[in-house]
């Protein structure tokens, strides 16, 4: 093998470790990221809802209308985290291989 063929070889290498690394991270955030969506979802259960309905702040009807938005949260939390999932799975079967 040339000098010249090497020496690209070895910076090809060190590019994609780099970037291998970078993935990584933005991974790890982006998993750490994950609390406050899941925040966001204990939202749809934090207040009292016999409370709010005696005391007028919703109706039982606004309460079933916003099973709707509670499912597509939860949806997109879900899609989200089994992308995050899957991102994982590739680094870990890399560095296991």
């Amino acid at each position: 093998m040339s000098t010249e063929k090497a020496t690209t070889e070895k910076g090809n290498s060190f590019m994609h470790g780099v970037m291998r690394r970078e993935h990584q991270e933005k991974t790890f955030n982006a998993i750490k990221g994950m609390k406050h969506q899941m925040q966001g979802l204990a939202g749809y259960v934090q207040n009292d809802f016999e409370r709010m309905i005696e005391d007028g702040t919703t109706t039982k009807k606004e309460v079933n209308l916003a099973i709707y938005d509670m499912d597509e949260s939860f949806d997109k939390v879900i899609t989200e985290l089994n992308k995050l999932r899957e991102q994982v799975r590739d680094i870990m079967k890399y560095h296991g291989a």
